[in-house]
């Protein structure tokens, strides 16, 4: 995986997963310019700032794959 950087200012075009995190991240606010390597995510905020709590539950709800309650794909249940 490259660096990705979005700002801002940019309007983001993209629909892979870095793409979708850092819209969801800029919807919240404050947050001037994001910066994602592998699994290091780097956020200038803004002055106001941004809640790191509703960052991490952005990221957390994203790439949370089996939750509870949910069975897990198994080659024995496929029928396909």
């Amino acid at each position: 995986m490259d660096h990705e950087r979005y700002e801002s200012s940019n309007e983001i075009l993209g629909e892979r997963p870095p793409d979708k995190l850092a819209k969801a991240i800029f919807e919240l606010g404050g947050v001037d310019k994001i910066t994602m390597n592998s699994n290091v995510i780097t956020i200038d905020s803004g002055k106001g700032g941004v809640d790191p709590n509703q960052v991490m539950a952005i990221i957390v709800d994203m790439f949370t794959y089996y939750l509870p309650g949910v069975e897990v794909p198994s080659f024995e249940n496929n029928s396909d």
